[in-house]
């Protein structure tokens, strides 16, 4: 700031607020409006993160097949029935503290695609691997556990950003066209590729709305979602592009709210997988 003389009393000296601003010119000017511009799209950016990071409605919306809806009708009306909720649903981690011990357990997965490349045998990693196969380009979210139904929800969000990964792990020229993926789930002994699903799109990600069928909840211990490449038109189960964890029995579940799954009928747009053959070891199944 710049110093002045007070005429009624020259020693003391005071400072001019309008003469300090006579000194900013128009290069100060220009770097405070871009101070203001990157403050703007920092919020911006993080606006933005805070809208991809939600899942659009339709991508987690309760689907309603005819099996679900025969179940909660007699699910509604049994008053000996096994479970006391007709819906589930459960976080991917989870805490148990001992006071005694002042110990605490930790149980949890991945919900996203971050598996660690192994490269070879002695654990090095060439400069042209990368570290984690698929890193991102998946991620799953709004499980719903039916077990009266012995049905399984699951949203998963695809990067088509990671398109090129696929390609070069293919051999493919192009991106595929339709339905790039099919999938099942896995409990560690049997497949189930019975699933219909729907379809959201938001920015670079492309959401799939998957109900599987045909699960047995009372022996399952962990439930992962295998991810296959239906280009070829032959799928190896033993064989997945990608899995992840959508279940794990350490885990407490919590109620559905059944509110959410409103209206109760059969939801108009499911889809079906495209065809594919299934091969687990000598046996074969169509989806």
């Amino acid at each position: 700031m710049v110093p002045y003389e007070r005429e009624d009393n020259p020693l003391q000296i005071e400072y001019d607020p309008y003469e300090e601003k006579k000194k900013h010119g128009p290069v100060f000017r220009v770097i405070k409006g871009i101070g203001i511009l990157l403050m703007i799209a920092f919020f911006g950016l993080l606006f933005f993160r805070m809208c991809i990071k939600e899942d659009p409605s339709e991508a987690k919306a309760f689907l309603w097949t005819d099996n679900t809806v025969k179940a909660y009708e007699v699910w509604k009306t049994d008053e000996n029935r096994q479970w006391k909720n007709f819906a589930y649903t459960q976080e991917s981690s989870y805490r148990i503290y001992d006071e005694e011990t002042r110990t605490s357990t930790s149980y949890s997965y991945d919900t996203f695609s971050c598996r660690e490349n192994t490269y070879s045998g002695d654990g090095s990693a060439p400069e042209n691997k990368k570290a984690y196969i698929h890193y991102g380009q998946f991620h799953t979210s709004n499980p719903v556990y039916i077990p009266s139904a012995g049905e399984l929800q699951i949203t998963i969000r695809i990067n088509d950003e990671g398109m090129e990964e696929l390609m070069e792990t293919y051999g493919l020229e192009s991106e595929p066209a339709g339905e790039a993926f099919v999938f099942a789930i896995y409990d560690g002994t049997n497949y189930y590729t019975d699933y219909s699903f729907t379809t959201a799109e938001r920015f670079t990600y492309t959401y799939r709305r998957l109900t599987f069928s045909g699960i047995d909840y009372t022996t399952a211990h962990e439930l992962e979602l295998m991810i296959y490449y239906a280009g070829d038109g032959t799928v190896d189960l033993t064989n997945p592009y990608e899995y992840l964890t959508v279940y794990l029995s350490d885990i407490p579940v919590t109620k559905y709210d059944m509110d959410d799954a409103k209206p109760f009928e059969v939801t108009k747009n499911l889809q079906e997988p495209p065809y594919v053959v299934m091969k687990n070891g000598t046996e074969e199944e169509s989806l």
